[in-house]
């Protein structure tokens, strides 16, 4: 009896094996979101919310066409983003978000500074709740992947340990995907330094995450301030080859 009982647990073993794989794989295929822009196809996202941050910026969160999805951008790519100019021109420019795949699903934001004569900023910034903007992409030359640097597909770095970042006014939203992601991945070993230029203290974009990257500690910030005074808190470091910039240490 007791044989016959040990073969009686075997077959019903192998009865249920391939069922429990195929619950398992059905599981996780239901719980894995999909990726938008793998197909690589043209695609339409809501404007959600839109909040006016600054005088001349506006931060627009979208809504993806599928709620459990993820935007799916590589690191240090980029958006196009399609629209119409005041004399009905199309128009296009690159934008990056500035959230983080795996905590932002089913949206994702873009900071958009407005200048005068800027087509593609004017177009999102005459947008509304509940309007549709349409995407393209990824673009870029740069990505991160796998802790390397690729230009145009070509392994150009292996495995920084140390990588420095320099931008200016919305130029930083690139360079804080890049931190955002390394803090993301807790990838403690790599050490980011930035240089961020603005006019004044009241052009720096994305400052409450700037800030909260460097009291976290995955982000040495300089900001290159060429016009006004120094913000509260920040060391003043003169340049005395460009008396117009100011460098200050956050």
């Amino acid at each position: 009896m007791k044989s016959i009982h040990k073969k009686a647990v075997l077959v019903t073993s192998a009865i249920a094996a391939p069922y429990l794989v195929y619950r398992l794989y059905h599981n996780y295929v239901k719980n894995c979101p999909s990726i938008q822009l793998e197909s690589g196809e043209p695609f339409f996202a809501k404007i959600a919310k839109k909040e006016q941050i600054a005088s001349d910026v506006i931060r627009l969160t979208f809504a993806l066409p599928n709620k459990k999805a993820i935007l799916g951008l590589p690191i240090c790519k980029h958006l196009m983003v399609h629209g119409v100019d005041s004399e009905g021109n199309d128009v296009k420019k690159p934008y990056t978000p500035i959230t983080v795949d795996r905590i932002s699903k089913g949206e994702f934001i873009l900071v958009v500074k407005i200048y005068e004569n800027g087509r593609l900023g004017n177009f999102l910034n005459g947008k509304k709740e509940g309007d549709q903007v349409k995407f393209t992409g990824p673009v870029g030359k740069i990505e991160y992947k796998d802790q390397d640097f690729y230009q145009l597909g070509k392994l150009v770095s292996v495995k920084p340990k140390k990588i420095g970042l320099i931008g200016g006014g919305s130029g930083i939203t690139p360079l804080l995907q890049l931190v955002r992601y390394l803090e993301d991945q807790k990838i403690k070993d790599v050490k980011c330094t930035l240089i961020y230029s603005n006019k004044t203290q009241e052009d720096i974009l994305c400052k409450e995450i700037i800030e909260q990257l460097v009291a976290d500690g995955w982000l040495t910030v300089y900001h290159n301030i060429t016009r006004g005074d120094a913000a509260e808190g920040m060391e003043k470091r003169s340049n005395n080859n460009q008396k117009n910039t100011i460098m200050y240490r956050k």
